[in-house]
């Protein structure tokens, strides 16, 4: 079913975070959220530094990121989340921009980074609570370990420890249209920070009119070295272990998030 998911407006919709670095825009913010369910507007408040609105697609996703991310370290600033009184973010004539340059609030309803969209999107989003690792996928076909790596060697980003390929399935796929694998940062905190950074990152090919759009979400499951060849690609019954395509996990205990968010 293509048919596109309203937008939601009402109490528990909107959510407020305090704490922000200055290296976390609307972009940012949507990087990491939109993992969580369908994101309306952000706006960064002028009145009060590091601080902004988020109003998500309804208030279930809301939860989640008040759920998954008060308490967080980003950046070195431990951010708080916490539900706001507002039933929706009001739109502003000439908002204005943030330091950094980028726009003080942007509208994504429209936006095709939303992963919930629709039933059919949403069937193929699942919800995984935040891990050291990421799942990459809409990577460009053939791409080896040396030029994944690559995408996060540019200044602010920081490589993955661990990175993994997921070999093609040529019998299911003849024709392989992008990549997939894993990728694995030491703490949480810079997995967490990747996401804001790199989700959604431009992938320009030589000979290619139009670019790759590179997703990133939070894996089940660590890289297991016995599993990687010396080539990086993965062997071939790992693929199965983290498919982007699978149904919804069930959500994890808050118990349990704690306990991972302290390791």
């Amino acid at each position: 079913d293509t048919a596109p998911i309203a937008f939601e407006t009402g109490d528990g919709v909107v959510i407020m975070c305090y704490n922000l670095s200055d290296r976390i825009n609307c972009d940012g913010l949507f990087n990491l959220f939109c993992l969580y369910g369908n994101i309306a507007k952000i706006k960064f408040l002028k009145s009060r530094q590091g601080c902004a609105m988020i109003q998500m697609g309804n208030k279930q996703a809301a939860e989640l990121i008040l759920k998954y991310f008060d308490g967080v370290t980003l950046f070195g600033k431990q951010i708080q989340v916490c539900r706001s009184k507002q039933t929706e973010v009001q739109d502003m004539q000439n908002p204005g921009n943030l330091d950094d340059g980028t726009p003080l609030m942007k509208n994504y309803i429209e936006d095709p980074g939303n992963r919930f969209r629709n039933a059919f999107l949403q069937s193929k989003s699942r919800i995984i609570e935040p891990s050291r690792t990421l799942h990459y996928f809409n990577a460009p076909p053939n791409f080896n370990i040396q030029q994944v790596r690559s995408l996060f060697q540019k200044p602010g980003l920081k490589v993955p420890s661990k990175a993994c390929i997921f070999p093609s399935k040529q019998s299911k796929f003849p024709v392989q249209k992008t990549s997939l694998g894993l990728l694995e940062w030491d703490t949480l905190e810079e997995s967490l920070e990747m996401l804001v950074l790199a989700n959604h990152s431009v992938i320009s090919v030589e000979g290619l009119q139009h670019p790759f759009h590179l997703k990133l979400a939070f894996s089940p499951k660590n890289i297991q070295d016995e599993k990687v060849g010396p080539d990086g690609v993965a062997l071939s019954d790992y693929h199965s272990m983290d498919d982007a395509s699978g149904p919804r996990k069930p959500l994890s205990s808050s118990a349990g998030m704690k306990r991972k968010l302290e390791q």
